[in-house]
């Protein structure tokens, strides 16, 4: 008698993704857990703000240097590594609490640091793992917009609890979030996923490799580099960059804040929908036209309702191009999707510092720093048109 059952699943296994978001959520608030409440924490600690700022700025840095490891590492032990990453989150998180100082304050942010790559470089393969094909863009979409939730909630609850005395609850608050998403997706991870079965990827650096032998991902890379560095770059300097023109640093916190949660809205509901028409690199070139008009119109007319427009629309297209290439990038590598996204990671990270550095320089000539973001905005065009030509030539 012949089984004509299907060995795939009836369903996809939303629950994981719930689990993922979370935790994903978590790493956001531990990184940014002192960045809304800079200049009063170097009160308390008795330090200065820059080494305050180091608190969040360590996560950049080490994932440039961990991300390609942990993809690799993600690619043969998928789970592990994993279950690894929201262990060393919680530890983070964990040792903040041994003693209220700057020392622990560091030491805990730079092991929850360490561990950040392996959870966001997680995100594609994930959803490759553990949803059928259908659902996987809105699975990367819904991690992806977990990433900008938890910035969401850091800076939500640094301006609740934003006094010297309420520094020790807002850590302890920000821990038990972590420890709690740990133990979540620890939980789901139990069970392995049952779609993926493209066999295991090659060995060590021969993952690496392989990726980097795609021009197509080298691609994406180059774009993500540019993409997220001049939003990164918003996020950093615009109260900076405003306040010459009267923008009160409260009314830039209302635009930054505009900015995420318009991107939540964005990578929840765009990916999807992009997705199934097969617009992906539509919704790219109308994005780099935004970012690009609404650098120059910063430059020449700078202001709390041009900032707050520009702002909220640069969010939602910006932010959810994100899961949008992961996306694509899951469907491309698939068997090394960890070491794949770790690739995408890195060069967004390392991005976000020549960028930001570079704006940095330009801080005290506002108008000339706005046109430079929307100058390199418009460098990401023959990389989108790249990538399009490329998908076609692989179709």
């Amino acid at each position: 008698m012949v089984n004509d059952a299907s060995p795939r699943p009836a369903s996809s296994r939303w629950s994981i993704v719930a689990a993922y978001a979370l935790a994903a959520s978590a790493t956001m608030v531990m990184q940014l857990a002192y960045a809304p409440i800079t200049t009063v924490a170097a009160q308390r600690y008795g330090v200065s703000v820059g080494a305050i700022g180091w608190l969040a700025q360590i996560s950049s840095l080490l994932y440039v240097v961990l991300a390609l490891p942990t993809g690799i590492a993600l690619d043969r032990w998928f789970r592990s590594s994993l279950a690894v990453g929201v262990l060393l989150t919680a530890i983070g998180g964990a040792l903040r609490l041994v003693s209220d100082d700057f020392t622990w304050a560091f030491i805990g942010q730079f092991v929850s640091a360490a561990a950040q790559p392996l959870i966001l470089n997680g995100v594609a393969k994930l959803s490759g793992n553990y949803l059928a094909e259908k659902d996987r863009p809105l699975g990367i979409a819904l991690g992806t917009a977990a990433l900008y939730a938890g910035q969401l909630l850091a800076i939500g609850l640094g301006t609740v609890f934003s006094t010297l005395d309420q520094i020790p609850l807002l850590i302890r608050i920000g821990t038990a979030y972590g420890i709690a998403a740990a133990i979540v997706l620890a939980i789901c991870l139990r069970r392995p996923g049952d779609y993926r079965d493209t066999g295991p990827p090659p060995v060590g650096l021969a993952s690496l490799r392989e990726v980097w032998a795609d021009g197509f991902l080298r691609t994406i890379a180059a774009l993500m580099f540019i993409a997220v560095g001049t939003v990164m770059a918003y996020m950093t300097w615009l109260e900076a960059l405003l306040e010459p023109a009267g923008v009160a640093p409260e009314a830039s916190g209302v635009m930054l804040l505009a900015m995420i949660v318009a991107g939540i809205v964005g990578s929840v509901f765009i990916p999807a929908w992009v997705a199934r028409k097969r617009k992906e690199y539509t919704l790219m070139l109308v994005s780099v036209a935004v970012a690009a008009v609404g650098g120059v119109v910063l430059s020449f007319a700078p202001g709390v309702a041009t900032g707050l427009v520009v702002m909220t629309v640069l969010g939602m297209l910006q932010l959810s191009t994100l899961p949008i290439v992961l996306e694509m990038v899951e469907r491309r590598s698939r068997r090394n999707a960890g070491t794949a996204a770790a690739l995408v990671w890195m060069a967004a990270n390392a991005g976000a510092v020549v960028i930001c550095v570079a704006v940095q320089l330009l801080v005290e000539h506002p108008s000339t720093a706005f046109l430079v973001l929307a100058g390199a905005s418009l460098l990401t065009v023959p990389l989108i048109l790249r990538l399009r030509r490329q998908s076609l030539e692989n179709a």
